[in-house]
């Protein structure tokens, strides 16, 4: 009969070791998140400025370049042949601070 005790007593032990693991990790739940937050924002303070439409400039500047040989035949018309033609293109894009934003 006292062995009987024991069993019960030991799995009421570990069912109480169990809920009293279960409490600390339901308390520290709140702190786990606001670490995570925490590490998040860091890491998008990291990354600078973020996108917005209405904070963002764009530049573009396109150079093109050709090489045109004309040539006026005998009958007074004249002809065009573009031999070599580039085209450059640069985009330059500058984002304003989302801080700046008006949001609505």
């Amino acid at each position: 009969m006292l062995r009987i005790n024991r069993r019960g007593q030991s799995a009421l032990e570990y069912a109480v070791l169990l809920a009293v693991i279960v409490a600390a990790l339901v308390a520290m739940q709140v702190y786990v998140k606001r670490a995570a937050s925490g590490r998040l924002k860091e890491s998008a303070d990291d990354l600078g400025s973020q996108y917005d439409a209405r904070h963002t400039d764009v530049d573009e500047t396109t150079m093109t370049t050709a090489e045109v040989h004309e040539a006026t035949g005998t009958d007074g018309t004249t002809v065009q042949e573009t031999i070599d033609q580039r085209t450059k293109r640069w985009v330059a894009v500058t984002t304003g601070d989302v801080d700046q934003t008006d949001w609505p």
